[in-house]
């Protein structure tokens, strides 16, 4: 047999995502920006005789779900379109309004698919750096876009780079983009943690959109919900690229269930910003620079060097504590850690300074 393989594919490696250890593991996970901590067992069990109530013999019925979202979005339903998280909303953007050939402008370090899918789909990722005061280049992200640029994707907080940018610098942007054609996608992934949502200035430039997920804030990243908002005819056009439906009708009500608990998600992130604020101190004690912990659910901790990351990681997950590095240059000497309640993250701290006076790295005395 032969296959008529994609050539965008080729080159382009991937590997199946399996750790069956995190299910089970007493372990500290830190590494993925995941919600830290179980949901309360009183909170699973109302989740349970709420699910208990759906029709999962059906095929789903998302109407009802896209008027929730899009009234906690205070968007109208006509304005977003439900994907698989974030990376579906890239997906589908790309796949809609990117011809191959085109280019697409993003900082970096960042979320690892945004070249995946650019690749995938024969278009040119172009990467943009931070400065030294842990802001990202602006004039080197203008410079970037051309007549070719069909996006600017634009965390906002990034990660492990916080660097978040005002509505003033975004909306600034949208207008540079918009001169060139191209859309500025915003990405709001970290919503609810402190930054400021552009999605008012979907109304003032018709080339901005917003996306954001139910993973981070709200602690859902296995129920694999996202969207994505922008002008409800260029919306319509990227709904086109959906599957028989958005997402499942299980994965539906338990967003729904949680849209519902407001208190729940809302209660979660301030323990988070509880526990960013003691980590902050014992770093300051520790003399350690960082960065973030205010806009996202995650802070960038400076050790030094790529070696001393690996050791430290190496030593954590000894006194089983995940976090995260392996980041591009010239962040590679630090780690990404998410934020946790003040309980989580103490225990961090104590086995970071541990990991650290073993490592030679701090004094006690």
């Amino acid at each position: 047999m032969k296959y008529r393989f994609n050539e965008n594919l080729k080159n382009l490696v991937r590997t199946r995502a399996g750790a069956p250890e995190r299910l089970h593991s007493s372990d500290l996970f830190l590494d993925r920006n995941e919600r830290a901590v179980p949901y309360p067992a009183d909170v699973m069990a109302a989740l349970g005789r709420h699910l208990a109530g759906t029709r999962p013999n059906q095929y789903p019925e998302l109407g009802p779900f896209y008027e929730r979202v899009a009234a906690w979005a205070g968007l109208d339903p006509t304005q977003i379109f439900i994907t698989d998280g974030v990376s579906g909303a890239i997906k589908a953007l790309l796949e809609a309004l990117a011809p191959s050939g085109t280019n697409i402008v993003f900082p970096s370090p960042t979320f690892a698919l945004y070249p995946v899918y650019a690749r995938m789909f024969g278009i040119e990722p172009r990467a943009v750096g931070y400065n030294d005061n842990f802001t990202v280049d602006l004039d080197a992200l203008k410079a970037a876009v051309d007549d070719d640029t069909a996006f600017v994707f634009l965390p906002n907080p990034n990660v492990p780079i916080e660097g978040c940018l005002t509505l003033d610098t975004i909306s600034e942007l949208a207008t540079h983009c918009a001169g060139f054609d191209a859309a500025l996608v915003v990405d709001e992934v970290y919503y609810l943690f402190g930054g400021e949502t552009a999605k008012d200035l979907i109304a003032e430039h018709p080339n901005v959109f917003i996306m954001r997920s139910f993973s981070k804030g709200f602690g859902l990243p296995g129920v694999r919900i996202g969207f994505v908002a922008g002008p409800a005819e260029i919306i319509e056009f990227v709904a086109r690229t959906r599957t028989g439906y958005e997402t499942s009708t299980m994965a539906a009500e338990t967003v729904s269930f949680f849209l519902e608990h407001m208190d729940v998600i809302d209660d979660y992130v301030r323990q988070v910003k509880f526990g960013f604020s003691d980590i902050k101190k014992r770093l300051d004690e520790m003399g350690l620079r960082y960065n973030g912990g205010e806009t996202g659910n995650f802070i960038y901790i400076e050790l030094g060097t790529p070696e001393r990351v690996g050791a430290v990681i190496a030593d954590l997950r000894d006194q089983g504590i995940r976090i995260r590095g392996g980041w591009p240059a010239p962040f590679d000497g630090g780690v990404a850690v998410t934020g946790a309640p003040p309980a989580e993250m103490a225990r961090f701290a104590n086995a970071l300074k541990a990991a650290l006076v073993r490592q030679g790295l701090f004094s006690t005395a």
